[in-house]
């Protein structure tokens, strides 16, 4: 079929039909489907295809032949199961893989089967499939990973490729993904609602997610497969998809007018069931050859499937070369076994310390294991905190090859502040180490000692040209695009802080890590009273709110304990119309002055902490630039510039002031509520009624516009019959 011009609009009918269709009745590939809803998620998505795709054109164009030369990609299958039947035997899985290395070289046993009319465009691929033989610490691997899970099934959005989902630590979910820029990612488990598999498009954009779902019963040609997709031909089509192709006939409902964007495959209305004989004709292919059911990205019957085209060969090969997380696969040596020496120890990871710890003392724990062939008896472990004198201890028991065991090491000491503890081996077994570049590792760590952390009111504008620093990190978890200082847009001053969503290439899919955090530096709030958070955002989405099925960039702000044990506590989460200060655009949002709102949030719940960072958290859906700037963390010190009285009680944030301060006041009871500001001569500058007000804490805002000249002021609030003043200064 030609490539369609109208590639967007045909796409869309494309998914809208899909959701139409009932395709239970045969072969059911979750595919397209799979894509609709990451276009729901994320409707950039539509634009990002469109671009892929003149792009693998673009690389077919000069590229016009069939690449020679194997290309070998490791496989890890996932076996999610919930019981033994739906646990397959390795015997089974190797089946799949020599299903799948068959008809990509076109060696399968039926290629023989293909009718003369079409022989002529059947074609090998170079691609070949093995079982890694690594896992990603590099220990051996039959090159499958199994996991336990308690779910019942699973459908087609991507649940099944998480491991517990909701952090109980009982897997309700599947299995994470293997590194996927060196492993090709299968996952078998139980798929519900008639559904075979799906797979993910290359350019769908998340690594993480790349590869394909497979049901168990539809897996390999032994053991649990059921006919009449018992060939393995389900994992063949699906693999297709993630190296760029489509369905044969378009995914047009029968109309016609879609297409695969393949030139050499016949134009066909609907997909194909059951296994038919040659020739078939339908009002897209009335003659001739008819259309090509046995094409393994038609829905035929394993039976009937035997052969790929030169031109998808050709848009395997572009798709290939495009994509990194695809072309990546070469380089891996997974598929390697991996090189055993007799004696090799190492340190894999540090247990402690690691992050912020409250003691100025501490026991190291580190992850020992033996990378040797041989028992390993003895090993001497070195450790030390920064660029000091490491520490020697001699590590003495039985560890089997490959085995892992935590060493707790003696006690050590170490000043507040951030530093690295490094720890390494030497002499398993008392003879040097076989591979010395698995011997160490080492952690960042910052002693907090209880209530360390910098004093409030704390303001940070982003100013500097360095920015994040002052303390302020970022958390950029999938190392891609993170929080980063921009001039383009301020509320005050001249930068604020950017989370460019618009650029992100990933999405925020369901258990993933695709999120990134701008960390405040540990802040002292344990002797304040009424402490607040204020910060001022910008933000548009890019798809319409009112739009159906669709997910957003969100913004959460949790407060996390410095010191101690705990999580965090989320203070904020907000997205869609709700985080917008902005109408939706299809550009890239630069805010104007009058599009940032102030947030206000209440931290006086959590003084009891000591120390704690404030962590913005940024889950990207591809949509619409966040902003952030003018955050600031204010608060009274407890017995520090406060007028108490019965049941009421006020204080001026900061006092002295320069161009602004708040008037903070608190009440037991509901009251009528009146601020009344003189100066020191009692004549009265401005009384505001604020009507009758619940029980809590309430701030007003003084600024210049109410007090233009520097002296000396008096805030006087009557709260029911009651009043409470408070001199203030102005500078």
């Amino acid at each position: 079929m030609q490539f369609s011009t109208k590639f967007l609009a045909v796409l869309w009918a494309v998914l809208l039909i899909f959701a139409q269709q009932s395709l239970l009745a045969q072969r059911n590939c979750g595919t397209m489907h799979h894509l609709e809803q990451q276009i729901a998620d994320n409707p950039k998505l539509l634009k990002m295809h469109e671009q892929h795709q003149q792009n693998v054109q673009a690389w077919e164009a000069h590229n016009p032949g069939i690449e020679r030369g194997g290309i070998t990609i490791p496989v890890v299958v996932h076996v999610v199961y919930a019981n033994s039947t739906q646990n397959i035997t390795l015997a089974q899985i190797q089946t799949q893989i020599d299903v799948l290395n068959a008809d990509f070289a076109r060696l399968n046993a039926d290629a023989v089967n293909t009718p003369a009319g079409f022989a002529g465009v059947a074609a090998p691929s170079n691609f070949q499939f093995c079982l890694a033989q690594q896992d990603p610490n590099g220990a051996p691997s039959n090159g499958v990973n199994r996991v336990a899970t308690t779910s019942t099934g699973f459908s087609d959005n991507d649940a099944i490729k998480f491991l517990d989902l909701n952090g109980s630590g009982v897997n309700e979910g599947g299995a994470s993904a293997w590194d996927p820029s060196r492993y090709f990612n299968i996952w078998v488990g139980k798929l519900n609602g008639g559904l075979l598999g799906y797979a993910q498009f290359p350019s769908a954009g998340n690594a993480s997610t790349f590869g394909i779902a497979i049901d168990y019963r539809y897996f390999g040609t032994i053991g649990t497969v059921q006919a009449p997709y018992n060939l393995g031909r389900t994992v063949t089509h699906e693999v297709g998809h993630c190296f760029g192709l489509f369905h044969i006939w378009g995914d047009d409902g029968g109309s016609c007018s879609g297409s695969d964007e393949i030139t050499d495959t016949p134009n066909q209305a609907d997909a194909t069931g059951g296994s038919p004989s040659f020739p078939q004709f339908d009002t897209c292919s009335p003659s001739g050859n008819g259309y090509m059911f046995m094409n393994y990205m038609d829905y035929s019957d394993d039976d009937a499937l035997n052969m790929f085209t030169t031109k998808q060969v050709q848009r395997m090969q572009a798709s290939y070369n495009n994509y990194t997380y695809l072309n990546s696969l070469a380089n891996s040596t997974v598929c390697n076994a991996p090189a055993t020496t007799t004696n090799d120890a190492g340190i894999i990871d540090i247990v402690a310390p690691d992050g912020d710890i409250c003691s100025g003392s501490f026991a190291p724990v580190v992850r020992l294991k033996n990378f040797g062939s041989a028992t390993l008896t003895s090993v001497k472990i070195y450790y030390r905190i920064d660029s000091n004198t490491a520490i020697q201890y001699d590590w003495t028991g039985s560890l089997a090859s490959n085995a892992i065991v935590n060493v707790t090491l003696p006690t050590m000491t170490a000043t507040n502040g951030n530093h690295t503890f490094t720890s390494y081996t030497q002499l398993p077994n008392g003879v040097t180490d076989g591979a010395a570049s698995n011997d160490s590792n080492s952690s960042n760590f910052s002693i907090t000692s209880g209530t360390a952390g910098v004093n409030i009111p704390l303001f940070e504008g982003f100013e500097s040209p360095n920015a994040p620093n002052n303390g302020w990190t970022v958390g950029n978890y999938d190392s891609d695009i993170t929080w980063a200082r921009t001039t383009a847009a301020k509320k005050s001053g001249v930068a604020s802080i950017k989370m460019d969503n618009f650029n992100y290439t990933a999405a925020g899919e369901v258990g993933s890590s695709l999120s990134d955090d701008l960390i405040s530096p540990a802040i002292n709030i344990g002797a304040m009273q009424n402490a607040t958070l204020t910060f001022q955002v910008a933000y548009a989405s890019y798809s319409d709110p009112s739009g159906p099925n669709t997910t957003w960039d969100s913004l959460q702000v949790a407060i996390v304990p410095a010191c101690g044990s705990g999580s965090g506590y989320l203070l904020y989460n907000k997205y869609s119309s709700a985080l917008a200060t902005a109408p939706n655009t299809t550009n890239e949002f630069v805010p104007t002055n009058s599009q940032w709102r102030l947030e206000t949030l209440d931290l006086t719940p959590y003084t009891s902490l000591g120390s704690a960072y404030i962590v913005f958290r940024n889950i990207s859906h591809y949509e619409n630039n966040l902003y952030i700037d003018d955050v600031n963390i204010n608060g009274i010190f407890v017995g520090e510039n406060v007028v108490n009285q019965a049941g009421i009680q006020l204080a001026i944030l900061p006092n002295p002031f320069n161009n602004s301060a708040t008037i903070r006041y608190t009440t037991d009871q509901a009251a009528d509520v009146s601020i009344t500001i003189t100066d020191v001569m009692g004549r009265n500058i401005k009384t505001i009624n604020q009507g009758t007000q619940a029980a809590g804490s309430y701030d007003f805002s003084i600024d210049d516009t109410l007090i233009p000249t520097a002296g000396v002021y008096v805030a006087q609030v009557r709260i029911g019959d009651q009043v409470i003043t408070k001199k203030m200064i102005k500078q």
